[in-house]
């Protein structure tokens, strides 16, 4: 360990003094699916990767959806469980602001020599180098319990990250038109695919006066780049372009 001041001049008096100090980083208590924390809806959790290990792997069949790269996320990984207290869809997010991770669930807590391979996978998401990444509205059975993976695409990244699940409403195609516009939610939850597609959501017919706040939240997304707008069925009230509200 090499220390030494940046620039060409001396350290001035008492500034030539250091300390060192040297920290063991200790495994998360969720390092192992047998420690996973138990997360509630709707209510984010903090974590990290740090101090993990590679003790689990991901098959590449997992992955579904569009602009995902598959990989056997080979990095280190942290776990926690959710128990869904009634049947229905669900979302998982995890959201980071500069680390790489993949996100994925499984029904059973996979034992063996690491890296074990993740049996039951139950979905799989890799999107993004640097942003959020969500598995969206997966159906679960109220009172069965899941696994969610935070696993990094590389052993040298470590990843600080926020977990959070919320229940899900998924938009019902068709829905790409003013005449087929799907019934509104808070939140509802879309897809652009394929690639350009619009989706309508109807607003009833508010009164006279009312004003429209709307936002789209595609941070997890492989492109963040949505047109929104407020029409009756045949005009434009409002157009909005990539800011998203």
């Amino acid at each position: 360990i090499q220390a030494y001041k940046f620039g060409s001049t001396a350290p001035t008096a008492g500034q030539a003094a250091m300390q060192l100090r040297v920290t063991a980083i200790t495994a998360p208590a969720n390092d192992l699916c047998t420690g996973a924390p138990a997360l509630a809806l709707n209510q984010p959790m903090s974590g990290t990767t740090a101090g993990a290990a590679n003790d689990y792997q991901v098959d590449a069949g997992c992955f579904s959806g569009v602009g995902n790269t598959t990989s056997l996320a080979p990095g280190r990984e942290v776990v926690y469980g959710f128990t869904p207290s009634a049947s229905g869809n669900y979302s998982f997010r995890a959201r980071t602001s500069t680390d790489n991770v993949t996100l994925y669930l499984s029904n059973t807590c996979s034992t063996g020599t690491a890296p074990v391979q993740v049996a039951t996978c139950r979905a799989a998401v890799d999107r993004n180098f640097s942003a959020s990444e969500e598995l969206s509205c997966v159906a679960l059975t109220g009172g069965a319990n899941v696994l969610a993976y935070v696993d990094a695409r590389t052993l040298a990244t470590v990843s600080a990250f926020e977990l959070e699940v919320n229940a899900c409403t998924p938009e019902v195609e068709p829905n790409e038109s003013t005449a087929t516009a799907g019934p509104r939610s808070c939140p509802v939850t879309g897809g652009i695919v394929p690639a350009g597609d619009v989706d309508f959501y109807s607003l009833g017919t508010p009164a006279t006066g009312s004003r429209v706040f709307a936002m789209a939240d595609g941070h997890a997304g492989s492109s963040t780049d949505f047109d929104m707008r407020v029409t009756t069925a045949t005009d434009t009230l409002e157009y909005d372009d990539e800011s998203a509200d």
